[in-house]
């Protein structure tokens, strides 16, 4: 998908440039694609969906009031793979045109940028979080509490869904058969879309864990050097819970991490497209799709990062392992012996 260029693809609604579409996209590997996405959906709902599950199922990770902010970042996750990636299957399947009229593409353009709010606006929550937890890990508990996180993602959720209500309103339907992101006499909205929805939230983000990196430095040596010099319970109480937080706050870092990695190579494009400083055609808009596709990938990374970084969800997702093997079994064990009486 797109949003990168008010009109679009006209360029591409010539006999000449169609002809390039059609002969860079091959059957084979329209196909790779299809298989590709549809794998991408199958595991970022079965993984998004088994961290829902763990937060439900398992009360100790409701004890941890970050592990909320986790679990919408979950959600939004598993809406991209329910609502965002079918409609991306649709168009690589005919790319580059749009075979199922003006309305479907406006609304998966919104969607799209509906989730990638929600998800940005999570990581920011997130990475302020931690940084609150790091820096000022005494006035945690005053400061965050389950009455602020619940307000701080109601926000989040208003208004990504604001965005994407808006962008539907704004976003003029292709008339002919080719995807499109007009937004006609609102064009300059694309710059927000960009700039406040993703430059300044990268940017606070890197700043934050920049800050958190050195901070987290900072309270190693100290414990190390408080350790030395006085092994008392308090001190070592303290000790402990700082190593749980800067724990926490590394694992919850690779998750910024890779979102940021996975993200770059889209929003370096779509800046370079908003300056016009290259030429939108349709080698752009094949490279747009699948720098897209990469942006998706991370939605089905994360809980496999939650489970490798996370200490308390590798423990969840065993938990609802262990149950289900179990439910199993019994379920086994109930059959055969019906089958024995009879």
């Amino acid at each position: 998908m797109s949003g990168l260029n008010n009109s679009n693809l006209t360029v591409l609604s010539t006999e000449e440039d169609d002809e390039v579409c059609s002969e860079e996209i091959s059957p084979p590997l329209i196909a790779a694609g299809i298989t590709m996405l549809s794998v991408m959906i199958v595991c970022g709902i079965l993984g998004n969906s088994l961290v829902c599950i763990s937060m439900v199922k398992c009360s100790f990770l409701r004890r941890t009031l970050s592990n909320y902010l986790v679990v919408s970042l979950a959600l939004s996750d598993l809406l991209v793979c329910t609502s965002v990636l079918p409609f991306d299957i649709i168009y690589w399947m005919d790319f580059p045109q749009w075979t199922i009229g003006g309305y479907a593409c406006n609304i998966w353009n919104s969607l799209f940028y509906l989730m990638m709010t929600a998800s940005v606006m999570n990581l920011v929550l997130i990475s302020g979080d931690r940084f609150i937890a790091v820096v000022y890990p005494f006035r945690y508990p005053t400061w965050v509490t389950y009455r602020v996180i619940k307000v701080l993602l109601t926000s989040v959720w208003v208004y990504s869904v604001g965005v994407g209500a808006t962008l539907f309103v704004l976003l003029v339907p292709p008339d002919g058969d080719y995807y499109s992101f007009d937004l006609g006499e609102y064009g300059d909205f694309k710059w927000y879309l960009n700039i406040g929805n993703v430059l300044i939230p990268f940017s606070i983000m890197v700043l934050l864990y920049i800050k958190i990196y050195v901070i987290a430095r900072h309270h190693s040596r100290r414990m190390s050097t408080s350790q030395a010099s006085d092994g008392s319970v308090v001190n070592n109480r303290i000790s402990e819970t700082l190593r749980r937080e800067l724990r926490i706050a590394k694992a919850l870092g690779v998750i910024v991490l890779c979102f940021l990695l996975c993200w770059l190579p889209y929003v370096v494009l779509n800046f370079m497209t908003l300056n016009d400083s290259i030429y939108y055609d349709c080698n752009i808009e094949l490279a747009d799709t699948v720098f897209c596709w990469l942006a998706y990938m991370n939605s089905v990374l994360n809980p496999i990062l939650y489970a490798y970084t996370n200490h308390d969800f590798r423990r969840a997702f065993k938990s609802i392992f262990s149950r289900f093997l179990t439910r199993h079994q019994v379920s086994d064990q109930s059959i055969s012996n019906i089958e024995s009486r009879l």
